[in-house]
């Protein structure tokens, strides 16, 4: 359906210059929207996703300031109902319930994101064109000492909001914990929330903040709104935190060389009593001690979050590089030989290679033997073995997916130990995330 921006919200554009979202290009985006990202990457996605919508004679999209390009994104990804910071983009079917409910699922991310990075990211992130931006009052909330930047971040959470009611109809998300979550936050909060709202403020007689007629209104954009909401969301994440991802607003950010290490950890963990999805914990494969050194680096100086480093024993260089730079809340862990793979004692690697050339339909086991007779690390000696059988190189990442679900309680390795040891004390020291 065609939509209709009115004049009051309209910029430099207008509908016919715009392509609105299929459902798959909202789930893209929605995607990204619910990753650990740094507000600046994640400001760029979007004026990204918004030209992929824009026709070839619309103006430039960086030329507009950073609300303005949230009304455009709105208009894409919006459907046919969102809001503007408590002003209606008027649709056809109005909609202006879940506006409101969209602008406070988005509003609650923005938050999350200054709970995660430090001020200077987002101090960072505010480009200077941007600076004379007006920011509504709404965005003084009581109990936070915000910067500009960060006031602006919140602000432009309100306008730059896509459709996120949409998760709660079947679609390419269906599957996805994060997406059931937002469904139940949305409904939870189209069914009680907005109605005790409503409620509350008519009993009180407050004026609805909709800049139009209280008795269409829904909801009213002011501080008590917002900080309201908030409390609904952070009940929501504690009540469900141990099925949603870790990767989800996660607490603590892992950094691992390989695809390896990020299969095997989160099954070590729970093995020993420990899931990575309840601690909200990131697991990122870096691709190699360089990368570990190099996404630290960045990392430390823009998130508040703690940063554990997993490194393997033959990259002493690239440890003492992470070790010289630690904050006082990160930690590197290294294996004591080879790689992750190398950890694991004899018995156990040989009867879990054995099953992955099982699972892969070689009916050759290795002798246990040849795996004792072999010189170099395990990796050599196994794409040795694998070419005289005619497998090519060992797959490590094929092998870590047939361990991470065929692996024992007593199949766990020291170094395997050791590590979860080291993230579950991280975790226990206390994370302290700004605003909580």
């Amino acid at each position: 359906m065609q939509e209709q921006i009115s004049n009051s919200e309209q910029s430099a554009f207008d509908a016919s210059q715009l392509r609105v979202a299929t459902e798959a290009e909202l789930w893209t985006v929605l995607s990204r929207l619910l990753t650990f990202e740094e507000p600046a990457d994640r400001s760029q996605q979007i004026r990204k996703a918004i030209r992929k919508h824009l026709d070839k004679k619309a103006p430039s999209i960086d030329a507009l300031p950073i609300t303005e390009q949230g009304k455009v994104f709105s208009a894409i990804f919006g459907g046919e109902k969102t809001a503007c910071n408590g002003r209606q983009v008027h649709r056809p079917d109005g909609g202006l319930e879940t506006a409101s409910i969209n602008a406070l699922v988005n509003f609650a991310l923005a938050f999350e994101d200054l709970g995660r990075f430090n001020r200077l990211t987002f101090d960072s992130w505010l480009k200077s064109e941007w600076h004379n931006e007006v920011v509504a009052d709404v965005m003084l909330l009581p109990d936070a000492d915000l910067s500009p930047a960060e006031r602006l971040w919140l602000y432009n959470s309100t306008i730059c909001v896509p459709d996120w009611s949409k998760l709660t109809e079947t679609g390419p998300w269906s599957d996805t914990p994060q997406a059931r979550f937002i469904a139940m936050f949305v409904n939870t909060a189209r069914w009680t929330f907005l109605k005790e709202e409503k409620e509350a403020r008519l009993e009180a007689n407050i004026t609805f903040a909709d800049g139009g007629d209280s008795n269409k209104s829904q909801y009213a954009f002011d501080t008590v709104f917002f900080e309201r909401g908030l409390t609904l969301w952070r009940k929501l994440i504690e009540e469900n935190r141990p099925w949603l991802p870790g990767s989800f607003l996660p607490k603590i950010i892992v950094l691992a060389e390989g695809q390896t290490e990020a299969l095997m950890m989160p099954t070590f963990a729970k093995l020993m009593n420990t899931s990575f999805d309840e601690l909200a914990i990131q697991v990122e494969a870096c691709g190699g001690a360089k990368q570990v050194v190099k996404r630290y680096l960045n990392l430390k100086e823009l998130t508040t979050l703690p940063i554990v480093c997993i490194l393997d024993a033959d990259v002493n260089e690239f440890a003492e590089i992470i070790q010289d730079s630690l904050r006082s809340d990160d930690r590197m862990v290294t294996v004591t030989q080879g790689e992750i793979e190398d950890t694991f004692t004899t018995p156990v690697f040989h009867r879990l290679i054995n099953l992955y050339l099982k699972e892969n339909g070689c009916l050759e086991p290795i002798p246990y033997i040849e795996l004792l007779n072999g010189d170099g690390d395990r990796n050599d000696t196994l794409d040795r073995l694998f070419r005289i059988r005619g497998l090519g190189n060992f797959d490590k990442i094929g092998f870590a997916e047939i361990v991470a679900g065929n692996l024992k309680k007593s199949d766990v390795p020291e170094d395997g130990k050791r590590i979860i040891g080291a993230i579950v004390e991280t975790y226990n020291d206390g994370i302290n995330l700004r605003f909580q």
